[in-house]
This record gives structure tokens, C-alpha cells and sequence, in this order.
């Protein structure tokens, strides 16, 4: 009885998978074009604001009400530091970041639409305003228990918006930094997390959820689960 359970479920699992596909398919395809879209350099966006007598944290206030960047830093890296004097003028926002860095002493680095900010521990005249990361183009398949490729996987970068999902034959590409989270994730198996290092091939054998498996069996032959193990069939 067991097997014969567990053979019908692993075909009702195969099917519920694949009416999801085209779902996570396109959802994912269409969330990695839109990301990739929205994200430009601090080069590229220029912005016109006055930055005479504010606090830099109003500065930064002001840069992210006229641009799609957001400043991320902790209180005590802005605290006491002196009020800007910049002129306004057509300006990108990398030449805006070098002269508030230049009358602040804080370092600037560009990470996606996040600008982080750190006090620099270097000398005042060798301020340092990074434009983005250095991105790892990453490969790799995604296959099932069995060996098999599972397509429509959807992989995340852990924390972000960024991501993909795979192909027909379970293969993925995707731009991450060393150091980032990869999470896979797919109906019905446990969700897989790894870390970007030196390699920029990861293959990940995603495992059957057991949990998931209970509830379709539950939902499919209604069969009820005790506290003791049994199963008793569902009359109703």
C-alpha cells in the first residue's frame, strides 16, 4: 500500500510541477529583465540639487527623492560630521559622492541601487568612491533526487531582488559577487542554499520535501496521519 501510495504521488508531484513552470518561467525571466533594466551606475544618472548648509543625511535624502538609489549606513558613520557646501549643478551622482567625500571623509560603494557608506580609515586626500562590484557570472544544472534536470527552478540572490530560473534542460546562468547566498528554490523540494567562492560552476541536486509529500498524500487519497504514526482512511 505504501509504495502504491508513493508512486502515485511522485506522478501527481510530476504534474502539479510541471503546470507551474511556464508560471515560475516567465515570473522569473520577468523579474531578472526588470532588475537588470533598473540598475544603472552612479556614472550614468546625473541629478541637479542644491547641497549647501545640509547634514549629510539630508544630502543623502535628497539624492534618493531624484534617483532610484537608496544610501545604506549605520547612524554613527554620519555622526558629527560637518555640513556640506556644494553648489548646485548638473552633476552625476559618482562626482556628487567625490565632493561629499572629499568634505566628509566617508567612503561611497555602489552595490546594485545601494550606495553603503563607511567612515574611510585611510588619508583624508585618498577618499574612495567605488562604482559597483565585481559580479562572478555563475553556471551551473539543477537536477532532481533522481539525476534528472528540473526546469523553472527559481534561484535568488539571498537578500536581493536578483535572479533566474532555469532552462528546459535545468541549466542556469547568473552575475552574483563572491561572498553572495544562492537560493533555489521549487515546489515540492526543500529549498538549497550556496555560497558564491572561487568556482563559477555550481550544480545543486535539489531534495524531495518530505513534509510536502505527507500533505499531498493527505490531500489527494484522503488519508489522516495520527500522533502515533497510522493511517486510517477518511470516510469523509
Amino acid at each position: 500500500m505504501k509504495n502504491y501510495l508513493q508512486i502515485h504521488v511522485v506522478r501527481m508531484m510530476k504534474v502539479f510541477a510541471f503546470l507551474f513552470l511556464f508560471q515560475c518561467m516567465s515570473t522569473g525571466l520577468l523579474l531578472a529583465i526588470e532588475v537588470e533594466m533598473q540598475v544603472k551606475s552612479i556614472e550614468e544618472v546625473k541629478v541637479q540639487i542644491p547641497l549647501e548648509g545640509v547634514t549629510v543625511k539630508e544630502a543623502f535624502s535628497k539624492i534618493e527623492e531624484v534617483s532610484e538609489f537608496n544610501f545604506v549606513y549605520l547612524n554613527k558613520e554620519i555622526k558629527n560630521l560637518p555640513e556640506l557646501f556644494i553648489a548646485q549643478s548638473n552633476q552625476s551622482i559618482y562626482n556628487l559622492l567625490v565632493k561629499i567625500s572629499n568634505q566628509t571623509g566617508l567612503d561611497f560603494k555602489q552595490v546594485n541601487q545601494n550606495i553603503h557608506v563607511q567612515k574611510s580609515k585611510r588619508n583624508r586626500n585618498h577618499q574612495k568612491v567605488v562604482v559597483s562590484e565585481l559580479f562572478i557570472e555563475i553556471s551551473g544544472r539543477v537536477t532532481d533526487d533522481q539525476g534528472l534536470p528540473l526546469p523553472g527552478v527559481t534561484i535568488i540572490i539571498e537578500g536581493t531582488s536578483v535572479g533566474t530560473v532555469t532552462d528546459f534542460d535545468g541549466n542556469y546562468t547568473l552575475d552574483a559577487e563572491e561572498g553572495n547566498v544562492l537560493v533555489y528554490s521549487f515546489v515540492g523540494f526543500e529549498s538549497q542554499r550556496r555560497t558564491v567562492g572561487n568556482s563559477n560552476v555550481i550544480d545543486i541536486q535539489m531534495i524531495q520535501d518530505a513534509s510536502s509529500l505527507e500533505e499531498v498524500v493527505v490531500t489527494a487519497f484522503g488519508i489522516k496521519k495520527f500522533q502515533d504514526g497510522t493511517l486510517a482512511k477518511d470516510d469523509d
